[in-house]
């Protein structure tokens, strides 16, 4: 076994995304007190042993979860978060970077709201080596009814280059759908 963290926190909602360069990538939500989320990261070596350390990427005052990341062709990683900044849900996204032995998260921007009066949530990427695509897939739900939509992204800028509609559903209960 080995430790990806030595911090002595609530570690929650770890995310693995293999690397081409081989190994893992591993990110994860900290809550290191009452009022603050993180997001960390770790490289492991196709051994499990760390070859990047636990490093800090972000911290918030309110609620990060759902975190979703693509390996890109440069190596670097995209990601995106639900992150509660705002007065209900956001999608936050971004870029990590690597060099000198350790990751940077850089190029951060909000995901434009299709509907102002539904939360951001469950977020999820994927990118294509072939065509070099980068697609989002999110849900935007409130109390009744929730709306999945997805986005092709551009994997330089993380700029929105279109956006569609996939489907509708009801939510009776008002929890927020899972997309895998």
């Amino acid at each position: 076994q080995k430790d990806v963290s030595q911090q002595q926190t609530h570690n929650i909602t770890p995310t693995v995304v293999s690397s081409a360069s081989g190994g893992f990538h591993v990110l994860w939500v900290e809550r290191p007190n009452q009022d603050d989320y993180s997001i960390r990261y770790s490289k492991l070596g196709p051994d499990g042993t760390a070859v990047i350390g636990d490093t800090l990427l972000e911290t918030a005052g309110g609620p990060i979860r759902d975190i979703a990341a693509a390996e890109l062709a440069d190596g670097s990683l995209a990601i995106a978060w639900s992150d509660w900044r705002g007065r209900t849900l956001e999608i936050i996204k971004g870029r990590v970077t690597f060099g000198g032995g350790s990751a940077r998260l850089s190029g951060l921007s909000n995901l434009a709201r299709a509907e102002a009066d539904k939360a951001m949530s469950n977020p999820r990427m994927a990118f294509e080596r072939a065509s070099g695509s980068l697609v989002l897939v999110w849900v935007e739900s409130g109390f009744e009814e929730a709306n999945i939509y997805a986005a092709g992204l551009d994997p330089e800028t993380m700029e929105v280059l279109g956006s569609e509609l996939l489907g509708s559903f009801t939510t009776a209960s008002g929890g927020y759908p899972a997309v895998a």
